[in-house]
């Protein structure tokens, strides 16, 4: 069994690796199945948690669809359990429109998916005003 520490060690060497430079790399991650860590390189932010509890971070991976505004979901634990639901509906679309996934119509799924973000949150500022 592999342990914590060889977790932290394997992102260590990720991190430290000349192909993770040479790649570009934004994100680095490992796991050993139990416990997963990992690193937005961009911003120098780093996650560790339990395998099974990483659908609970999605937030933090949110940079690599190209939304960069989650540090406020991040904080929240109401705005990460919406932030997982987005993720769900974003895991069906794929499902019933596979060609959405391509390269060409990404940019455009994530736009969708950023206004939906948008238009959740944004009752909170009471932008919308309903009668």
């Amino acid at each position: 069994m592999v342990s914590e520490g060889d977790v932290t060690a394997s992102l260590t060497a990720l991190r430290e690796s000349p192909a993770t430079t040479r790649q570009k790399a934004k994100f680095i991650l490992a796991t050993d199945g139990q416990t997963l860590e990992a690193e937005n390189l961009a911003e120098g932010e780093t996650l560790a948690c339990a395998y099974p509890d990483f659908a609970n971070y999605f937030g933090f991976f949110l940079p690599l669809a190209g939304i960069n505004t989650v540090k406020p979901i991040r904080e929240n634990a109401f705005d990460i359990k919406a932030t997982s639901r987005l993720n769900k509906l974003y895991v069906e679309l794929l499902k019933e429109k596979p060609d959405w996934g391509i390269q060409a119509h990404q940019e455009a799924l994530n736009h969708f998916m950023a206004r939906l973000s948008f238009c959740f949150f944004a009752e909170d500022t009471n932008i919308f005003h309903f009668i």
